[in-house]
């Protein structure tokens, strides 16, 4: 009997792309929902030093562009990459903004499953630890990941840096690496553009790299040439990035912002950010360092050969990356959590890592993992329906207020008061317009809507409110509901 050839087929990449797509629609979701707030208001127009001096001249071409980050990075700050992808986004049709920003999403839990699997078969659990631990345990998730200023900092710029990186990550673990001109020239401007992302990962990146190639001449792998020149690019691109003239401004203002009057690096200054940066490693950072720990112990300990000289070695320095990232905020006047962001991914990176280099042979170890994986996702089931919820709330807030501000504003109303004040956890990055006109924020929403005014005022305390604007309130009214 004659016999067909026949080839099996992979089942498991045909559920990683399943799983991608999931992933993909809920995040395009909950993209969909989030509205603009706060910087992006103001990002939507061409940058200026002040809310005072946006006089609505939004973002339409690059010449706008160059004009807008040009005074930026002279007058506030050298994040132009992120600055860049930041008024892009805000410039175009809001479905393209979702699109995009839920593509760098998925992009980026794909980066990060790249690195641990690497040299490996496809491995839907290792992806599923990676993205559920990512979405419970990223702390203000909502500044990082839906707000675009937010999301171009942190998400995309993460991004950019572990594109970048993954070919010297590539080189080491498998120790080979095609070299060509075109790539060695790729890779220095491109190294260039990772550079100037973000100050406290490329501070860690730069020690990464420098320890990776010493790691590689140890154990003879042969180093191409695009791997100094990308790495000089990548150092070029930080010091535009840490030397920028408006960094030098911003500081100054963050140190009077902050109420120091004394230096950053004074004894009682240090002493109090180390405090607050403890604060912030204890509740946030332990329950990925904790795991990290065991697993770089358990490796050395119990790894196989190839697996001790490379596996190893690697979770070693991707923790002490981390870390070095973290230590590198104590150069800035403030530090937000979100900042924490990037040097969580290393540490995902890291776990990742080491779970896909277990072995399943053990029906101990197998049953653990398949226990851990199902409880980390329906955890991260519930979790996404909590923050639904809210954001949902978010969007139906916003959507009011629009659509009264339209219909208004055709009917010659300019000066608005909203009673429908919704006040969340800061993890939501859900701000109110401030009710003082002369806030830059509260400057650069009237811009952003094409109002004169906006307040926001709480429906249970009227009478806390002035008696101007619950007469503004009850016109407003009038006028809407006679039309």
């Amino acid at each position: 009997m004659l016999k067909l050839p026949y080839k099996r087929i992979n089942t498991s990449n045909y559920l990683l792309i399943a799983i991608i797509l999931i992933i993909t629609g809920f995040i395009f979701l909950f993209n969909y929902l989030y509205p603009a707030v706060e910087d992006d208001w103001y990002y939507t127009f061409i940058w200026k030093p002040t809310g005072a001096e946006l006089a609505g001249r939004r973002i339409t071409s690059l010449h706008d562009l160059f004009e807008s980050q040009y005074a930026h990075y002279m007058q506030w700050g050298g994040r132009t990459v992120a600055h860049v992808i930041a008024q892009s986004l805000l410039s175009i049709d809001m479905i393209w903004q979702d699109i995009l920003n839920t593509l760098a999403y998925v992009s980026l839990m794909y980066m990060m499953y790249k690195y641990s699997n690497i040299g490996k078969k496809t491995n839907v659990s290792a992806f599923l630890l990676i993205c559920t631990i990512f979405w419970l345990f990223q702390p203000i998730f909502a500044s990082t990941m839906f707000w675009i200023t937010g999301s171009a900092n942190y998400l995309w710029c993460t991004l950019i840096i572990l594109l970048f990186v993954y070919p010297y990550y590539s080189l080491y673990m498998r120790g080979e690496s095609k070299s060509s001109t075109a790539k060695s020239i790729g890779l220095f401007l491109f190294g260039i553009i990772a550079g100037w992302t973000n100050e406290n990962m490329v501070i860690a990146v730069i020690f990464f790299i420098a320890v990776l190639l010493l790691l590689m001449r140890r154990q003879q792998i042969r180093i191409p040439v695009w791997a100094y020149l990308g790495l000089a690019g990548f150092v070029i691109g930080s010091l535009f990035l840490l030397l920028s003239p408006g960094n030098a401004v911003r500081y100054s203002r963050e140190l009077v912002a902050e109420g120091v009057s004394t230096s950053i690096f004074s004894v009682d200054s240090l002493v109090s950010r180390l405090d607050h940066m403890w604060n912030f490693y204890r509740k946030l950072l332990l329950v990925y360092s904790i795991p990290s720990i065991v697993a770089i112990v358990y490796y050395y300990a119990k790894g196989k050969s190839e697996q001790k000289s490379k596996i190893a070695p690697m979770l070693l320095l991707l923790f002490v990356s981390a870390h070095i990232a973290l230590a590198a905020m104590i150069a800035s006047p403030t530090f937000p959590e979100r900042a924490m962001f990037g040097l969580i991914c290393i540490l995902i990176v890291l776990l990742g890592l080491a779970f896909a280099n277990l072995s399943m042979g053990n029906k101990w170890v197998r049953a653990v993992s398949i226990l851990l994986i199902v409880g980390l996702t329906v955890a991260s089931g519930v979790e996404y329906y909590k923050k639904y919820v809210v954001v949902c709330k978010i969007h139906h807030v916003v959507k009011e207020r629009e659509e009264i501000m339209e219909k208004g504003k055709k009917l010659g109303i300019k000066d608005f008061v909203f009673d429908n004040q919704y006040v969340i956890s800061r993890r939501y990055h859900f701000h109110e317009c401030p009710n003082d006109p002369e806030d830059g924020k509260a400057i650069s929403y009237c811009y952003y809507y094409g109002i004169n005014s906006a307040i926001v005022i709480d429906r249970w305390q009227k009478d806390t409110i002035s008696q101007k604007h619950l007469e503004l309130k009850a016109r407003q009214d009038s006028i809407l509901n006679a039309n």
